[in-house]
């Protein structure tokens, strides 16, 4: 995790990508992926990768989806 960290801050992203107000999930899916594939020497779990993306959702959807486990981007975007 620290390593896709330090890869964000190389290419000038925020440690934390965050779902705009009015982004849809599956646009913030797909922006939240194009960064992830932007970062050549990404060493991190697919259930991190989730982890970080599930993070970043607006409160009001995250609170609707906190009882689910996902062990990856899609599981999270097909909810």
């Amino acid at each position: 995790m620290i390593i896709f960290i330090m890869e964000f801050m190389k290419q000038g992203y925020h440690t934390s990508v965050r779902q705009g107000r009015d982004e849809s999930i599956l646009d913030f899916v797909k922006r939240f992926r194009d960064i992830k594939n932007g970062c050549f020497h990404l060493i991190i779990s697919e259930r991190d990768l989730t982890d970080l993306a599930f993070a970043g959702l607006l409160s009001s959807i995250k609170e609707k989806l906190e009882h689910y486990e996902f062990l990856n981007i899609n599981q999270l975007w097909q909810r």
